[in-house]
């Protein structure tokens, strides 16, 4: 049997370039930043929090000035402390709203893709998504929102071990 879309590719790992699918970070990373020490953690996301304000699309979004404001502020945080000195993710939700409200607009249609692959026996295992039709525009916004999430993940990670190097400690 042939894939549902004709000309798509036919496995979940080649639709990673092709579909919004906002991810968490595949399982190898996360044994890799499970296993890095603690200081280079820290300085990665550091230095992804840098990146990440730096490369934001500040002047791309349409917002208000209280957002705007809202924003800018955010971003400096991120760039200063990568928001580690938090225990919430407000900051990358805020981000991360605004992407999506720009995402809503920048989406032209869905497409149903197949994620999955073609057994010979069995036939195709696996399931139909719906994705967005992004334009030009949309596929930037969508690579920062992707960028975003990994970042939060990351971050997640560096607290949770950090707490867990506190408790460690104490006892």
């Amino acid at each position: 049997m042939r894939s549902m879309t004709a000309g798509r590719p036919e496995t979940g790992r080649q639709l990673e370039d092709e579909a919004l699918l906002l991810r968490r970070l595949p399982e190898k990373d996360m044994q890799t930043y499970n296993e890095m020490p603690l200081e280079e953690l820290f300085a990665r996301a550091l230095a992804s929090a840098r990146n990440l304000a730096r490369d934001f699309p500040c002047n791309d979004v349409s917002v208000d000035a209280h957002e705007a404001s809202s924003m800018r502020r955010t971003l400096e945080g991120l760039s200063h402390h990568a928001g580690l000195t938090a225990s919430d993710d407000v900051d990358a939700d805020l981000l991360m709203s605004v992407l999506a409200r720009e995402l809503d607009r920048e989406t032209t249609g869905w497409s149903r893709i197949f994620d999955g692959w073609i057994d010979p026996d069995i036939g195709q295992i696996g399931t139909i998504k719906s994705v967005r039709v992004l334009t030009e525009r949309g596929q930037m916004l969508e690579r920062h929102a992707r960028g975003i999430q990994e970042f939060a993940h990351v971050r997640s990670l560096c607290r949770a071990r950090r707490d867990a190097e506190k408790l460690l400690l104490r006892a």
